[in-house]
């Protein structure tokens, strides 16, 4: 059996798992200025940028995060998206990640884009 398929048997199911990784890109939609990252600048983004690196798939997420703005101390809540990923760990892969999040960070001028890349298990 090849390496990256695991066979997990639940009586009478057998469900095919596949190991990938999973990048999650954590992207705000504030900028410096105060003013806001909208619909319209995002779904560009994502059709412009994200969807040519990724074509077979991938899913986001709308959420609301919260950092310390650590020269006032003052914790910040930021509307975001959250780009999830399941991909392999070739540095071609991880190459496009991080152009992804250089693109954003210079075009819509983000002090940081994070990243949380894991190793999991799927089944489609």
């Amino acid at each position: 059996m090849p390496q990256e398929i695991t066979d997990l048997i639940f009586r009478p199911y057998i469900l095919i798992l596949r190991k990938k990784i999973s990048y999650e890109i954590y992207f705000g939609l504030s900028r410096p200025d105060g003013t806001t990252i909208t619909e319209t600048d995002w779904d560009n983004f994502v059709n412009e940028e994200i969807v040519p690196c990724f074509p077979e798939g991938f899913t986001i997420v709308d959420s609301k995060g919260y950092w310390q703005d650590y020269s006032t101390n003052v914790t910040i809540a930021e509307n975001s998206k959250i780009v999830i990923i399941y991909g392999g760990f070739s540095e071609e892969d991880i190459q496009k990640i991080i152009d992804l999040k250089n693109i954003y960070k210079e075009e819509f001028e983000q002090d940081s884009v994070m990243l949380v890349v894991s190793s999991s298990f799927v089944s489609f």
